[in-house]
């Protein structure tokens, strides 16, 4: 059991290795079509190689309300990027276009599979159809980069997955970045999304494989009961 625990010291210290330094999350919207940004909320660069970060805000702004959340995992260079629960209010404005970016910065190298899940959980009032995409950035920029996948969503509840296989070097960035179209009067966009390296089959295996190894280590440990 203490050489179990050696290894598993070591893997903590090389999985802390590979990680990035600090990653950072900004959450920003443009009413010019990505022409201005304008920052919501930024976790100031606060996450690091064993930990997460978050960022949100509750914001009243060009005439709308943001409620807007993110967190994103940089563990073991696995890129793992959460959006939740963007919810959009249009106070009574004109027909108007609205993008939000959730932009998770300086990841590590990756090379593997990257998966995309879009859900739109309603669209209400003046909130005619949304948009999601997301991107990767090889140059470590905001709000944007190289095209993964890109839904439409008309209705909610409604959900989208797809999947992109990747080779990086870091530092990147990846986006998720919602193209919110609202036509005159009240509105209210709901929605989430994720970001999420996709375990290869070999990955799997040897996990499942490991978890054996403790099951069968821990079975061959004879409890002593001492009676009184």
């Amino acid at each position: 059991m203490k050489r179990i625990g050696l290894l598993a010291l070591a893997s903590s210290f090389a999985i802390a290795a590979a990680a990035p330094a600090h990653a950072g999350i900004f959450i920003a919207y443009s009413t010019n079509g990505g022409t201005t940004w304008n920052l919501l909320a930024s976790d100031g660069g606060t996450q690091t190689s064993t930990g997460s970060g978050a960022a949100g805000s509750t914001t009243v702004a060009a005439g709308y309300q943001f409620n807007v959340g993110a967190t994103g995992y940089p563990f073991s260079a696995q890129p793992d990027f959460l959006t939740n629960s963007i919810n959009v209010q249009s106070a009574g404005n004109g027909a108007s276009t609205l993008l939000v970016a959730f932009t998770q910065t300086n990841m590590n190298s990756f090379t593997g599979t990257l998966g995309s899940s879009f859900t739109a959980n309603s669209l209400m009032g003046s909130a005619q159809n949304v948009t999601i995409s997301s991107y990767y950035s090889a140059s470590n920029a905001l709000y944007g980069g190289t095209l993964l996948q890109s839904k439409n969503f008309t209705t909610g509840p409604s959900t989208f997955v797809g999947t992109n296989a990747l080779a990086l070097t870091g530092p990147f960035s990846e986006t998720t970045l919602y193209t919110l179209n609202f036509g005159a009067g009240n509105g209210t966009f709901n929605s989430t999304a994720q970001l999420t390296a996709v375990p290869e089959p070999a990955t799997w295996g040897m996990m499942i494989m490991g978890f054996g190894l403790m099951g069968a280590a821990l079975r061959s440990r004879k409890t002593k009961v001492a009676f009184a």
